[in-house]
């Protein structure tokens, strides 16, 4: 006997089962979107090579039937193609990896590159002759990638959130974590990581005193026989311009030891100089005086937190020269220094002032005329120092001040060229002050000077 379901029933009935049907297709919608969301997507690109083609299909069609990998199809991508070129591909085909290929007699190597990046995150080979290479990349292809896909994957998963800390362990962590940061910091700063300037220029005025002594002459030596002295130069004070630049090319670019290693240079002229011989009497002789300098080399230079120390080996001329006593007889000898000098210095930085030493040995190779036309026999020692003080005006300029010496000692080895002009060596000496100003280009990461 049949018995309609009353009506109340039968609507309830339909209800239920059309919930329970849209439930059950939201959770497989579901699904099969965090299947998909779990596939990595890859960009299959060219593959080079005989039968590379059919290496080719065969390859995507195992990665399409391993079901875990969103295959584009990127013919067009060279095989060769990497960094920029796989970036760029990858941004506008959506893919996380770009495999490319190269066939050859034994096989085919698969370079699987990074999406993000365009690096090379594997190199991978999959085996086999010409007739069974097909068959071995429909077997292994999938899971010959898989090491770089789990890579790409956990690169992809975010780090799981950790609980807030308490409190007194809040300030714990945010204390070491400062103490971390300041310490970072110092490590880079003694290894020199950066904020070296590539190029700086100083220019200023030089006060130089000079003076040249024989000693052991005739008249020295033989006292009692009437041999004339012969003259001591003095310069008491001459003005003198002057340049120096440091260039590390290397700075401009990158910074550590690529810009440890420049080139040196500078230049000096004496102006307005003058120089009295015979003064007080009736041979009285005012000489116009000429000195210059020049030097050019090499520089190292090495960071040790602001301060630097540094070497240095040029070459150099250094002449001085008095005209108007030319002839047989000349008053005083002109010099003209021809050297290699080698060199150490120390630059030390506290905020905005700056304190530097240097010494250095000028192997002297030619002195002029000292040599041509006095004594032929000359042979030679140089030394020099220096110190400097300075202050950051600016970001990019300093006002500096410092000291100068260098000294010249000679050996003559006397052979009386002409009668009485015998010494058994001198001393010739230069003292010079000097104010300047001091430009420099900031480094890469330098920090700006303290107000």
């Amino acid at each position: 006997m049949l018995r309609a379901w009353p009506r109340s029933l039968r609507v309830s009935v339909l209800l239920s089962t059309l919930v329970t049907a849209s439930v059950a297709t939201q959770a497989t919608l579901e699904a099969e979107a965090y299947a998909a969301a779990q596939k990595v997507k890859v960009a299959v690109g060219g593959f080079d090579g005989n039968k590379s083609r059919d290496a080719r299909t065969a390859f995507i069609e195992a990665l399409k039937q391993d079901g875990g990998y969103e295959v584009t199809d990127a013919e067009d991508v060279k095989a060769s193609a990497k960094g920029k070129a796989i970036v760029d591909i990858a941004k506008t085909l959506g893919v996380d990896l770009v495999i490319t290929g190269k066939v050859s007699r034994g096989g085919v190597k698969l370079k699987l590159l990074n999406g993000a990046d365009g690096k090379q995150l594997e190199e991978v080979e999959i085996k086999g002759a010409p007739a069974k290479l097909k068959g071995n990349i429909e077997q292994s292809g999938a899971s010959s990638v898989a090491p770089a896909v789990n890579r790409i994957k956990a690169s992809q998963e975010p780090a799981e959130e950790e609980p807030a800390p308490a409190p007194a362990e809040a300030d714990a962590d945010a204390d070491a974590s400062a103490d971390s940061e300041a310490s970072a910091a110092a490590s880079t700063d003694d290894a020199g990581a950066g904020g070296l300037s590539p190029l700086d220029v100083t220019a200023g005025l030089r006060p130089i005193h000079r003076t040249f002594d024989f000693h052991h002459t005739l008249a020295d030596v033989r006292p009692k026989e009437g041999f004339t002295q012969m003259q001591r130069y003095e310069l008491p004070l001459g003005p003198a311009l002057f340049i120096d630049l440091n260039w590390f090319p290397g700075s401009h670019a990158t910074t550590g030891p690529a810009e440890w290693l420049g080139v040196t240079a500078g230049y000096e002229k004496g102006f307005a100089i003058q120089s009295i011989s015979g003064e007080g009497t009736t041979e009285q002789k005012t000489l116009k005086t000429d000195t210059q300098a020049f030097y050019a080399g090499g520089r190292f230079r090495f960071p040790i937190g602001d301060h630097l120390v540094g070497a240095t080996g040029t070459y150099g001329q250094h002449s001085f020269i008095l005209r108007g006593d030319e002839g047989p007889n000349p008053l005083i000898p002109d010099v003209k220094y021809s050297y290699v000098k080698v060199g150490l210095d120390a630059t030390l930085r506290f905020g905005g002032f700056t304190a530097g030493a240097r010494a250095g040995k000028r192997f002297v190779l030619g002195t002029g005329p000292l040599e041509t036309v006095w004594f032929p026999n000359v042979s030679t020692q140089s030394l020099e120092a220096g110190f400097t003080l300075g202050y950051r005006l600016a970001n990019m300029l300093d006002l500096v001040a410092g000291l100068d010496w260098v000294r010249y000692a000679f050996d003559f080895n006397p052979v009386p060229v002409r009668p009485y002009y015998v010494a058994g060596g001198a001393v010739d000496e230069y003292m010079a002050g000097f104010i300047a100003f001091k430009f420099h280009v900031p480094g890469k990461g330098e920090k700006p000077a303290e107000e």
